[in-house]
């Protein structure tokens, strides 16, 4: 806890520090504080677009598949995913 908590100190310092100069305050999306052709902001940019457009696929098909299992209480664990099981019996 010590450690998290002397991190999030350091965060929150070097944001103040970074942008408490900014003419007119700092917008409410913390990269459009920064000019368009930086190219460095520009990768970072990229990288939150991939991380939140996985993140989000991550999220909905857990989702989808409890809600298969909610709605077709009667289907097997395998069959509310769509991928039937095979047995060595058969």
């Amino acid at each position: 806890p010590a450690l998290a908590g002397l991190l999030y100190l350091c965060v929150g310092v070097l944001g103040c520090v970074e942008f408490l100069p900014v003419p007119g305050g700092v917008r409410g999306n913390v990269l459009n504080s920064y000019r368009i052709d930086d190219a460095l902001i520009n990768v970072g940019r990229i990288a939150l677009g991939l991380t939140v457009s996985i993140g989000i696929a991550l999220m909905v098909i857990p989702c989808r598949s409890a809600i298969r299992r909610l709605t077709c209480p009667d289907a097997s664990a395998g069959d509310a995913d769509g991928v039937k099981e095979v047995s060595d019996a058969e």
